[in-house]
């Protein structure tokens, strides 16, 4: 493992306009990334301690619970700052410090830190990559070797130099292009060529109708009468 590049700052800030909060605390699961992330907006300041990636902590003016978050996670406008946690005794601009090694690498798998050692000790070179609190690769003087961990561990001693890694945010999120509509002219108007046939009159079915509908009552009121007529003469004869 190459050494890692440059010293990045150990502060990212941004704009939640350009990169939601949801964005970012998910950048910081993928890096299981420790440390606090300041929130600015509107004239209210909040913060979140996370912790190898997972959100710890939330508060606002002094009030913290469940419902923080959300609120947090809602902004829209404003912005934020993240600081990640380094152990103790290493500065933040990653500069090297003397220190004993033993207590820092505690240090970072007691509190769930993600960053890269950098350890010297006379002629002795040590890199430890550490990921969420636990010790993913070792390497001394340039050769990889989990059993080293022991042997750097014993140095009373050292200069060391502390490296988070990059965040990935993704792309800052741009303005919406507004659709140019373009009037479209309408589909010029179509004339049915064929003519519209004329309505014929057919007397015969007309006169048919008359007919049936004058006789239709008359056969009722004869039906009728020859009734009464038979009935009167029952009543006779009886």
């Amino acid at each position: 493992m190459g050494a890692p590049s440059p010293s990045t700052p150990q502060a990212i800030e941004g704009s939640l306009a350009a990169t939601p909060l949801d964005r970012v605390l998910a950048a910081c699961r993928r890096a299981q990334w420790t440390g606090l992330v300041r929130i600015e907006s509107e004239g209210k300041s909040g913060r979140l301690q996370l912790c190898g990636g997972a959100v710890s902590r939330a508060e606002v003016g002094g009030w913290s619970g469940p419902g923080v978050l959300a609120t947090l996670r809602s902004l829209r406008d404003g912005r934020f700052e993240l600081e990640a946690a380094l152990p103790d005794g290493v500065a933040s601009d990653a500069s090297e410090r003397d220190a004993a090694v033993a207590p820092l690498v505690r240090q970072c798998q007691e509190r769930g830190l993600t960053c890269s050692l950098l350890i010297s000790a006379g002629a002795e070179r040590a890199q430890l990559e550490v990921r969420g609190g636990a010790i993913e690769r070792i390497e001394l003087n340039g050769r990889a070797s989990r059993s080293a961990l022991a042997q750097v561990m014993r140095w009373p001693r050292a200069r060391v130099r502390a490296i988070t890694p990059p965040l990935d945010l993704g792309p800052a999120l741009g303005r919406a292009t507004p659709l140019s509509l373009t009037a479209m002219p309408l589909p010029p108007r179509t004339v049915d060529p064929t003519p519209v046939r004329a309505l014929q009159y057919d007397g015969d079915t007309t006169e048919r109708f008359e007919r049936s509908r004058v006789r239709g009552p008359l056969l009722w009121w004869a039906m009728i009468a020859t009734v009464v007529a038979v009935c009167t003469a029952l009543s006779v004869f009886t």
